[in-house]
């Protein structure tokens, strides 16, 4: 483990940090840039599981909401679609404060970041108000 770190060798062993993508996606990649330097800043050293979506009958099984879609231990990082099926082949547009974006906002991350340190994917991460809807469905 780094000296520094938040997260002890049983909570990294428990965390889960996934990035649910689909192939061309062009927001996939700025995505885990923010995500990394998110998770370096706040102190965690767990692993990013990339997971590229292929197929509709993928995305309804693993409850993708678009992409990119960023969960921690299984939870969506935005509050407010936590509990939606998924199953989108689609965009994700993020609402930020400078208008739509298809990069997860880093204070969206950064909440869901810090629910690392208390061991609790169930925590209430707020946001600001900071909401995120599907877009335009991807062509295969």
């Amino acid at each position: 483990m780094t000296i520094g770190t938040k997260e002890s060798a049983s909570t990294r062993d428990r965390t889960m940090i996934e990035l649910l993508y689909f192939d061309g996606c062009p927001s996939a990649i700025e995505a885990e840039t923010v995500l990394r330097r998110v998770l370096a800043e706040e102190g965690h050293s767990v692993p990013v599981t990339k997971i590229a979506v292929e197929t509709r009958a993928q995305a309804v099984a693993t409850g993708f909401l678009g992409s990119p879609t960023v969960r921690v231990n299984g939870r969506d990082i935005e509050p407010a679609r936590a509990d939606e099926p998924g199953g989108a082949m689609s965009c994700r547009l993020y609402r930020t404060e400078r208008g739509e974006s298809g990069v997860p906002p880093e204070a969206l991350l950064r909440a869901a970041v810090r629910t690392l340190a208390h061991g609790d994917a169930q925590a209430t991460i707020s946001t600001s108000g900071v909401t995120a809807r599907p877009h335009a469905e991807a062509t295969s």
